[in-house]
């Protein structure tokens, strides 16, 4: 390490280096020294590392099961037993419109970019617990570099809707422990490339634990082709889920099940013949279909109505959005009850006051 200011040698300034015992906060190699510290110490606690994520550390005891997070310096430890929104903005019904494309060239460029990154980058932090704005934010995310005055536009009203929805969450229940998904996508629905964008929802019964809308790095040739490559994304997603459940001794006694919306996609999933069309796509059709032949995947159709990932693939109308979201996010209509109706007055209190009851 080069010597620190204030402690020079007087007679080598520049040529002599201090020999370091220990690693020091902020080196290139920190961060591993911690980590491997840290995670030599917690065996001795009774954890063991996760085979699905080496930063997941667990301890089964006769009184439960205790869980351990590492992120760097960060941790989240579980057990089993028992600014940006301004008060003046109107909200709106749904963070972004019905089946409206963004272009990147659209209108003049944002005079403070770096505000508009500031802001997408915390609301992809929201993301975490509120997907149904995870589409939303993908989409802002892709104008990062270079946003125009409409992708602030854009951005505000995802934070109207935030402001009407901010008691919205996710409410986890108690049920079977059966896991099922749902996988979409919107086939060449960037108008600035023609890529595609997937999306899919992971269910442990009734309550959504893992979801993702990405915009897809290749252009596919047909819905069928976009369809099967996001039915093997949901797949691998599933298959680590799993992992993580066999390693904390959670019994899954039913395969996992996968709603699709499209015909032929499910049909390449079971059927033993290969389309000469589809050659490209031999990694993601055997790694699907070894699944369902061995009885680990379940794949079955869904209406386009009731396909719940719908809504992390493109914006939906209204009524469809608020349809999906009342599926994605269970409880969410309830919190919106029990939070946004304290604090109205006037005849619309009465109208609350009579869901309330009507509720109970």
């Amino acid at each position: 390490m080069t010597q620190p200011q204030g402690f020079e040698s007087k007679h080598h300034p520049s040529d002599f280096f201090c020999r370091l015992k220990k690693s020091l906060y902020g080196l290139k190699q920190a961060p591993r020294a911690w980590n491997e510290r840290f995670t030599s110490f917690l065996p001795s606690l009774g954890f063991q590392a996760s085979n699905a994520d080496p930063s997941l550390v667990i301890q089964h005891s006769s009184l439960g099961t205790m869980v351990l997070l590492l992120y760097v310096d960060n941790i989240i430890l579980t057990y089993s037993n028992s600014y940006l929104i301004t008060s003046d903005s109107k909200p709106c019904p749904a963070p972004c419109l019905p089946y409206h494309k963004l272009l990147k060239d659209d209108g003049k460029p944002y005079s403070h970019p770096e505000q508009y990154r500031s802001i997408v980058g915390a609301l992809q932090y929201l993301t975490f617990t509120r997907p149904n704005i995870a589409f939303s934010v993908n989409r802002a995310c892709q104008f990062i570099h270079n946003p125009m005055e409409y992708h602030v536009m854009v951005v505000k009203r995802i934070l109207r809707y935030l402001k009407g929805t901010i008691d919205f969450g996710i409410w986890f229940k108690h049920g079977l422990l059966h896991l099922h998904a749902y996988s979409d996508v919107d086939w060449a629905g960037d108008p600035n490339d023609r890529r595609y964008v997937s999306g899919f929802i992971v269910y442990l019964g009734s309550s959504p634990i893992s979801w993702a809308s990405k915009k897809q790095h290749t252009v596919s040739s047909s819905s069928t082709e976009a369809e099967y490559r996001a039915l093997a994304i949901a797949t691998t997603e599933l298959a680590w889920i799993r992992q993580l459940f066999c390693d904390m001794q959670v019994p899954l006694h039913v395969p996992p099940l996968i709603h699709c919306d499209n015909i032929s996609a499910i049909a390449l999933s079971s059927n033993p013949g290969f389309h000469s069309r589809l050659k490209h796509l031999q990694i993601n059709y055997y790694f699907v279909r070894e699944r369902v032949i061995r009885g680990d995947l379940l794949v079955q159709h869904v209406s386009s109505a009731n396909q719940f990932a719908d809504i992390l693939t493109k914006g939906l109308s209204i009524l469809l959005f608020q349809h999906h979201c009342s599926n994605l996010m269970p409880g969410s209509s309830k919190h919106e009850i029990e939070g946004a109706c304290k604090d109205i007055k006037g005849s619309n209190a009465a109208t609350c006051q009579k869901i309330e009851e009507e509720s109970c």
